[in-house]
C-alpha cells in the first residue's frame, strides 16, 4: 500500500472552499463513502453568474442539493452576489482493485484514503477564464470487529489484516474482558460498551478532519447479539451503524443442554462471561426479546443492512437453525468449525469461520456492496427445488439462464445455492453471451447479479465477455477477479482450490497477497497462505477436462462462441420451465 503525508491545507481554498470541520475549525480533508456523507463547497465569486465543474476520474459527484447525489459534471448558476453551494459526495463503491494511500494521524493511528480532487471554471469579473481544483479525499465506512463467546480481539486479526490491505481502517476491542465485575455483566451491558466503541471512533475520525457518521459492525458468535442489541434494543437504536455482518451467531440461542452446561462451566471457571452463558439459553427470556417480533421483521432494524454467514448443519458450538435469521441474507458454509480452538478431529472440518478464505471474501464483498435484502418468509427458505435435464431457469430475472444438460440439479432461490449430483452437469448462460459450465458434484453460491460465485467444491470453467464489469469467484483459499477472460475453477473435498488460466488476464489473491496470472498459467492454493504456480497446455486440458461436458470439442470453439440463445426464458425467475 503505498504511503503519502496528509494532503496539505491552509484553511482557505480562495473563493470556493470545502465547508470547515466545526470540532477543529479547520476544511475537512476526508470524507467517508457511507453513501450518505458529503462535503459542502461553498463559493463566492462577485461578479461571476456561473461555474462549471467536473469531478476528475469520476470519483464521486456533485449535486446542487443535498440528499441528491447528483453527476460528476455540470454547472451551477450563482446567486446577484455571486454566491452558491455544492455538495460533493465520494463514490458509493470503491472497486478492490483500488490503492489506498496512508497518511498518519497525531495519535499515530493511519488514515487510510482515496484520493480525489474536483476542477472547477468559470469566467471571472474581468471576463478572464479561472480554472482552480480542490483535493477532496474519500475513505472506506470504518469496521468495528466484534469478538465472541471465549474470545478477544485476537478473534480477528487475519481479517483485521486483510481489510487493512484493502484500504479499511478498524476497530478491534476486548468485549466482557475477564475479571468478576466483567464476568457478571450480560449481553445488554456490552452493547452499550459497543455503542461508547463507536462513538468514540466516529469522534476520532471527526478530530482529525475526516467526515464520518457511519461504521459497519463485522461480529463472530455472541458478538453478533451484541450488535443485534445495540441496533433494536439499546437507546440509540443502531444509531451510526450502517452494516452489521454476523458470523456463526447464535440468533435463536443454544438448543443443547450439554452445550449449555460446558458454556456455563467455562464462563465460571474463567470469570468472564457468566450473564451472557445464562441469556444464550434458547428459552431464556433474553431470546424472546431478540425473536419475538420475527414474522414481522421488527426483530432487525429496518434502516441497517444486515448479512449472515454460518455452517449449515452445526459447526461445533452454533446450529444453522439457531443461526438462521428470517429476513437477513445469508451464506451456508460446509464443514466448518466455529473456532480454531475446536480440534480437528471432531469432525467439524479443519478450517474455522474466523480465519477462513472463502468467509473472508464474503465479508468484504458485503462491506463494498450493498447486502440484498431476504423475504421475511422463512419457511420458503427451506424449499428447494429439483431440475430436470432439460429445464430451465432465469436466475435473475434479466435472462441469466441456468440450463441442466443431464441429471439434476437442486436449487433454492432464496439462499442463491445451487448444487449438482454426481452424475448432473449444468451451464449459465449469460444475457451477454458469457457462459459457465458446472461439472457433477459442484456446490456454489452466487450473489443477486451472477457476478459474484462461491465455489464451495466441484469443478467450473468460465467464459466470460463481460466488459466494464468486474466479475469474481471466491474458493476456500482464493479469490480471482476478472474482466472478460476464459478459465476454470476446481476445489476439491479439502477445500484446497486450483485455477487454470485458458486466456485473458486474471488477478488472484489469499491471505499471502496478490498475484497476475496470465495465459497458460495453473495456481494451486492447497490452504489460505500458499499460492503455488506452474504452466499448462491450455488446448490438451480442455480436451481431456471440458470438451464432452460444454459440447464443444475444442478450447477455440468453447472461448470464441457465446452462450446459446434462448427463446422460451420465462423473465422474473418465477417458474422453472421445459425448453
Amino acid at each position: 500500500m503505498a504511503k503519502d503525508p496528509l494532503p496539505k491545507t491552509d484553511g482557505s481554498q480562495g473563493a470556493i472552499s470545502p465547508e470547515n470541520n466545526p470540532a477543529t475549525g479547520k476544511p475537512w480533508k476526508y470524507v467517508v463513502s457511507d453513501g450518505s456523507s458529503y462535503v459542502v463547497m461553498e463559493i463566492s465569486l462577485p461578479g461571476v453568474k456561473t461555474v462549471n465543474y467536473s469531478v476528475e476520474g469520476n470519483k464521486g459527484s456533485i449535486s446542487s442539493s443535498p440528499g441528491s447525489t447528483g453527476n460528476s459534471s455540470g454547472s451551477i448558476n450563482l446567486s446577484s452576489s455571486g454566491s452558491g453551494k455544492l455538495y460533493y459526495y465520494p463514490p458509493k463503491d470503491i472497486p478492490e482493485s483500488a490503492v489506498a494511500l496512508i497518511a498518519n494521524t497525531q495519535q499515530g493511528k493511519p488514515v487510510r484514503y482515496f484520493p480525489g480532487k474536483v476542477n472547477f471554471n468559470y469566467t471571472g469579473a474581468d471576463g478572464k477564464n479561472q480554472a482552480k481544483s480542490i483535493e477532496i479525499n474519500y475513505c472506506q465506512v470504518p469496521v468495528i470487529l466484534v469478538h465472541g463467546f471465549t474470545g478477544d480481539k485476537s478473534t480477528w486479526e487475519l481479517l483485521d489484516r486483510m481489510l487493512s490491505q484493502k484500504g479499511f481502517m478498524t476497530h478491534r476491542g476486548d468485549y466482557y474482558s475477564t475479571g468478576e465485575l466483567s464476568g457478571t455483566m450480560d449481553i445488554g451491558a456490552q452493547s452499550y460498551l459497543l455503542a461508547d466503541n463507536i462513538q468514540n471512533e466516529i469522534r476520532f475520525y471527526n478530530q482529525n478532519d475526516i467526515k464520518c457518521s457511519y461504521v459497519d459492525i463485522v461480529c463472530h458468535s455472541m458478538g453478533g447479539l451484541i450488535a443485534r442489541h445495540y441496533s433494536t434494543i439499546h437507546p440509540n437504536k443502531g444509531k451510526n451503524v450502517r452494516k452489521i455482518i454476523m458470523v456463526g451467531t447464535p440468533n435463536h440461542g443454544i438448543y443443547n443442554a450439554i452445550d449449555l452446561m460446558t458454556g456455563r462451566a467455562a464462563a465460571w471457571f474463567s470469570k468472564s462471561h457468566k450473564g451472557m452463558a445464562l441469556e444464550v439459553d434458547a428459552s431464556s427470556g433474553t431470546m424472546n426479546l431478540f425473536n419475538s417480533g420475527e414474522k414481522n421483521g421488527t426483530h432487525i432494524n429496518s434502516s441497517i443492512e444486515y448479512g449472515n454467514i454460518y455452517v449449515e448443519g452445526t459447526d461445533g458450538v452454533v446450529e444453522g437453525r439457531s443461526a438462521r435469521l428470517n429476513g437477513v441474507a445469508e451464506v451456508l458454509l460446509t464443514s466448518m468449525k466455529h473456532s480454531p480452538a475446536i480440534p480437528d478431529g471432531m469432525g467439524y472440518g479443519t478450517k474455522s469461520i474466523t480465519t477462513d478464505f472463502m468467509v473472508f471474501g464474503k465479508i468484504i464483498n458485503w462491506l463494498n456492496n450493498p447486502i440484498p435484502k431476504a423475504s421475511l418468509n422463512m419457511n420458503k427458505w427451506n424449499n428447494e427445488n429439483t431440475l430436470s435435464a432439460g429445464k430451465e431457469y432465469d436466475l435473475t430475472g434479466k435472462g441469466d439462464v441456468l440450463r441442466v444438460l443431464n441429471g439434476n440439479l437442486t436449487i433454492n432461490i432464496e439462499l442463491r445455492k445451487l448444487e449438482t449430483d454426481a452424475s448432473t452437469t449444468a451451464e449459465i448462460n449469460y444475457a451477454d453471451g458469457s457462459k459457465v459450465t458446472i461439472k457433477p458434484g459442484t456446490r456454489i453460491n452466487y450473489n443477486n447479479d451472477l457476478t459474484e460465485i462461491l465455489l464451495h467444491k466441484g469443478k467450473t470453467i468460465y467464459n466470460l465477455k463481460k466488459q466494464g464489469q468486474t466479475f469474481k469467484v471466491i474458493t476456500p483459499t482464493l479469490q480471482a477477479g476478472v474482466k472478460g477472460t476464459c478459465f476454470e475453477v476446481s476445489v476439491n473435498e479439502q477445500g484446497a482450490s486450483s485455477i487454470y488460466l485458458y486466456s485473458g488476464e486474471l488477478e488472484i489473491e489469499n491471505l499471502s497477497g496478490k498475484r497476475t496470472m496470465v495465459s497458460s498459467n495453473m495456481v494451486t492454493s492447497p490452504n489460505g497462505n500458499q499460492i503455488q504456480q506452474n504452466n499448462f497446455n491450455p488446448d490438451s486440458r480442455y480436451k481431456a477436462e471440458w470438451a464432452s461436458a460444454t459440447g464443444f470439442p475444442t478450447l477455440g470453439m468453447f472461448s470464441d462462441k457465446p452462450g446459446s440463445a434462448f427463446s422460451n426464458v420465462v423473465i422474473g425467475g418465477e417458474s422453472m420451465i421445459k425448453r
